[in-house]
This record gives structure tokens, sequence and C-alpha cells, in this order.
């Protein structure tokens, strides 16, 4: 079921069928100016919008990078510097994507998110990791999502097949807006914190044991215009604390913080009752899970996250699927299996 309708305001602009040339304009020119693509189709609010977006992604990805290159990216800074760049990037990509994805999808090629969440999401999935340094290979884990009112339990795991290399976490959440158990909301936008613990084995002879706290959120886009119905943006920053464990020799431990910021731009398709699921591309800043930060030349180097592309398709209202690939110093690709219940509102 699509969301609800709502009766158009009389400064709403009315809907638009975009042809040939506002697609070209959202695509090519739309790569220097964010909302090209909705200036031709003649949704000037939505246009306006996604400008201002833009701007302000340019303004705190200038202001960050010129700190990070006048500083020499020294790791002793405040992670708010660090921060300010990822979210202007995150706020340039997911503009432009809007811009395109808003002037090109047809209406009926959209889907639509549930308004509720499940009170239990199992997965049971598998992932392959490749890494030059360190013997990952075959992983096979499970994980869980329960859920109460407002507040949210995710244990998980994941097992190498072939060695001694274990990752096991555990996170507790509490959701402030949005879907949630027997409450339905307005769209998929929410807004949650996180406290969440994580400890990895290896088999190298140490281990990994990190803390953190962060806050989280999606936003549909549908807010900023009729047009971009069926997409959305998501975000997170927090800061981390991993602690190093050493098993050989002299047994020590090394402490260091960890800032953890991500973005992500994806698409809801499909419509309850029948097949539904979303697909996100996103950037990750954090480097200690398996696909570590990006290899990159000069000052950029050793610095950035990965990247990574996640999806989840439910073929039956509680039985679904979820892919995800990730790309950083490592690579990674990974299935699941996954059930839900109750299947949530549409």
């Amino acid at each position: 079921m699509a969301l609800p309708s709502v009766v158009r305001a009389a400064d709403e602009p009315p809907p638009f069928h975009p042809g040939a040339a506002a697609k070209g304009a959202a695509i090519f020119p739309g790569l220097v100016l964010h909302g090209t693509g909705h200036l031709v189709a003649r949704d000037r609010r939505t246009a306006y919008r996604l400008m201002a977006l833009e701007g302000a992604g340019l303004g705190l990805t200038a202001a960050g990078f010129a700190t990070l290159a006048a500083t020499g990216a020294s790791r002793h800074l405040s992670p708010v510097i660090f921060a300010t760049p990822v979210a202007g990037v995150g706020l340039f990509i997911v503009s432009w994507l809007a811009d395109v994805q808003g002037v090109t999808m047809p209406a009926g090629g959209r889907g639509a998110p549930l308004l509720g969440a499940p009170v239990l999401e199992a997965r049971l999935g598998t992932r392959y990791v490749y890494d030059p340094t360190v013997a990952y290979g075959t992983l096979v884990g499970p994980a869980l999502d329960l859920r109460w009112r407002r507040w949210r339990l995710s244990p998980g795991a994941w097992i190498a097949t072939a060695g001694h290399n274990v990752r096991a976490n555990l996170e507790a959440g509490f959701r402030f807006a949005g879907p949630r158990p027997g409450a339905e909301a307005a769209d998929g936008s929410h807004v949650e914190a996180a406290l969440g613990a994580t400890h990895h084995r290896f088999r190298e002879n140490f281990d990994l044991t990190v803390l953190e706290a962060q806050a989280r959120g999606r936003v549909d886009l549908r807010r900023l215009g009729p047009s971009l119905s069926g997409s959305f943006a998501e975000w997170g920053l927090g800061l981390g604390w991993a602690l190093t464990h050493f098993h050989v020799g002299a047994r020590e431990t090394d402490a260091d913080g960890l800032l953890l910021a991500r973005f992500g731009y994806g698409l809801y398709f499909g419509q309850a009752p029948g097949r539904t699921g979303e697909v996100m591309a996103y950037y990750d800043h954090r480097h200690d899970d398996y696909a570590g930060g990006l290899k990159l030349t000069g000052l950029g180097s050793g610095a950035a996250g990965h990247v990574g592309l996640e999806g989840t398709f439910y073929v039956f209202a509680r039985w679904g699927l979820r892919i995800e690939a990730q790309a950083g110093s490592a690579y990674l690709a990974g299935l699941a299996l996954v059930h839900r219940s109750p299947p949530g509102a549409p």
C-alpha cells in the first residue's frame, strides 16, 4: 500500500511529468548545479531546496578540507573537524542523486516505506572477505533485532570458517521518532541513538574491542518535494574507543579514538502487501570493520573510510534476502536470509 494521500496545499507545485530535457539537465548540467533537472521541469521549490543542500555541502566540504590541509590531517584533531567534510560530501552527493531520481524515475515505478517496524528481525548470512593482509576468507553468522516500543537490542556475530577469527557485537538503541512496533509513522523517516560494543578476535595473536556511541537517522526525501517520493537519505555520527590487545611477548593494550560518520542515499521499491524492499549506496568512515579504509594517494591516504551497497528484498511478507558489497582496503560480498515478524504496517 502506498503512503496515505495528502491534500495538496495551495502553494504546492502541481505534479509534473519531466521530459528528456529535464532528465538531461539533471544528469549533465546538474553535476554542477544540483536541482537543474527540477528547474527545467518547473518544480522550482524542490529545485531551490536541492540547490541549498548543494551549497551547504560545498561549504562544509571546503571548510573541512581546508582545516585538514592546514593541520596536515593530524590524528589529534577534534573528530568534529574530520566529520565536517564527510557531512559536506554527503549533502553534495545526495542533492545530485535526488535531482536525477526526481526527474528520471516514473511515478508508477516508485516504492513506499513500511510505516511500522517488526518486533523481531532475524538474519542468517555469509560473507566473503578478500584482504591482502588478514586471511578472513568465508564468514558465517547470525544477527537479531529485537524491538520493544522505542527500544532495540541487536546481538550479532561473524565467524570465519577457515580459522580462529570471530567478531561479536551487541548494540542497544532508542528511537526518538519514526516507525516502531505498534505505532505507525507518517513515512520511513526516523532518528535514534545507539550504544554498542564489539569484540574481534584475530588468529594473529591480538584482539580488538570497540565501545561506541552514535546517533543515526533517515529522512524520506518526499519531505523536500513530491517528485522525490520513493527515495531517502541516511546519516550517522558518533565516537568510538578502540582497544587493541596484544598477546605476544609483553601483553599490552593500545587505546585510540574512532570517528563514526556515515551517509547514504537509497530507494524504496515495491509496495505492501506485495513484494517490498530497499537499496542504498553509502559511505562509512569507520576503519575497524572488515573493509577498513580506502587506499588513496597523498593527504587522503589512510583517512578515508569505505564505500558500500546494501539491499533487502522481501520475496514474501515475512521472508526476504539481503545482499551487500563493500570496498576499502579489503573487499567484501555478502548474502543473508532475513525473517521479520510481524511484517510491518504498509
